[in-house]
């Protein structure tokens, strides 16, 4: 009997633009709301199932399965710099701008117990909303990684500080760090805390060398200070992004109690399970790959990252490039990959982007600046 593999797709806010809306059936919310949200939501599962349904993909009858439409999620991942003061303006793209902190601002910054803030109110009330309607809530913030975080607090000069002025970046990513460690106590207390993700896409950037150095001691420190808010044993899921992870799972493997890594499909996947034990792999394919790979290129790739050992597969950010009958296209490819290796894929084609979900757009949001101590009944969506 086959194993089911589960591979999961991603696209962005401008390929459902493309896709979805200029077809002329479906019409964008007119609202930032929770209903809006919904309606678009079973609407692209219906229109999901009507495109790829042959691949188990969509639903001909949509139903509400708290799956997305329950999240607590905003700022992406901006939440920790926002927290620490921060100031973020929404772009007519989507997304966020963050206004990167000096100096002597860096200098001055203290951890922050959530608790404490606005935010936590407007999550609390949140939550209170979606159990309402849903049933349950679900915490989605992302935390990110120190590093991560420091990277959009400081702005580019952080990798100057990581080299000429450690005192500063040390003394940033531990107010980070520590700052991580009580939002996931509140969220232990609140929710039903799963994991602690630990967000690395910046490490391709500074390397293993400068990261062993720098970075890894907070990415413990917050392992091992989050430990006891688990009765599992192990709950860290450390993500890569789509880079190697070749350079860095001898390291990776310091960090304690990890279950789940992501990395490049191209990464050495033995290597990486064989360095970190009972730890679940996922294999990011980046969409350009898809574009530049001939039909037969990319199943060799894929059935090579299978027989490595892949646990998962991940297609992140398919933009409109891809279209409609490449999507086909490679729903097919993986479907005849996996057979050939013994997996029987179960693909999930995520309906609704972060940015969507949190209503990070202009035409949602207003012209000013957030700051962590502005009232929580000005953020969007609205929690009252």
């Amino acid at each position: 009997m086959k194993k089911d593999l589960n591979i999961v797709l991603t696209c962005t806010t401008g390929w459902w633009n493309k896709y979805f809306y200029e077809e002329g059936k479906h019409r964008e919310p007119c609202e930032a709301s929770d209903d809006e949200l919904e309606r678009v939501y079973l609407e692209r599962k219906r229109f999901l199932f009507e495109k790829f349904g042959e691949y188990g993909v969509g639903e001909e009858i949509p139903v509400r399965d708290n799956k997305i439409t329950n999240v607590i999620m905003k700022w992406c991942v901006d939440f920790i710099p926002y927290i620490l003061g921060v100031r973020l303006k929404c772009i007519e793209e989507g997304f966020w701008q963050a206004y990167p902190l000096a100096e002597d601002e860096i200098r001055s910054l203290k951890p922050v117990d959530i608790a404490s803030t606005p935010f936590s109110e407007w999550m609390l009330r949140r939550k209170e909303i979606l159990n309402k309607r849903y049933g349950s809530a679900v915490i989605g913030q992302n935390v990110e990684g120190s590093v991560n975080a420091a990277y959009r607090i400081r702005g580019e000069e952080f990798y100057f500080d990581l080299l000429m002025k450690k005192d500063l970046a040390r003394h940033l990513l531990e107010v980070i760090a520590q700052t991580v460690i009580k939002v996931y106590e509140f969220f232990s207390r609140e929710f039903d805390l799963k994991q602690v993700f630990l967000a690395n896409c910046t490490n391709v950037h500074i390397g293993p060398a400068i990261y062993e150095e720098m970075g890894l001691p907070y990415d413990i420190l917050v392992a091992g200070e989050t430990k006891r808010l688990f009765s599992c044993e192990k709950f860290i899921y450390l993500h890569n992004c789509d880079s190697l992870t070749d350079k860095f799972v001898d390291l990776y493997k310091r960090v304690p109690y990890i279950y789940k890594i992501d990395g490049s499909h191209n990464s050495d996947i033995r290597k990486a399970k064989n360095s970190i034990p009972e730890a679940g792999f996922i294999s990011i394919i980046n969409p350009i790959i898809i574009q530049q790979s001939s039909a037969e290129e990319l199943k060799d790739r894929i059935i090579k990252t299978l027989n490595g050992g892949a646990d998962e597969i991940a297609v992140a950010n398919i933009d409109p490039v891809t279209d409609i009958n490449n999507i086909e296209n490679l729903l097919k490819n993986i479907t005849e990959s996996c057979n050939e290796a013994g997996f029987n894929p179960v693909f999930d084609v995520v309906p609704i982007t972060s940015d969507e979900y949190e209503w990070s757009f202009t035409k949602y949001q207003d012209n000013r600046v957030n700051h962590c101590s502005d009232d929580w009944r000005l953020l969007i969506p609205k929690a009252f």
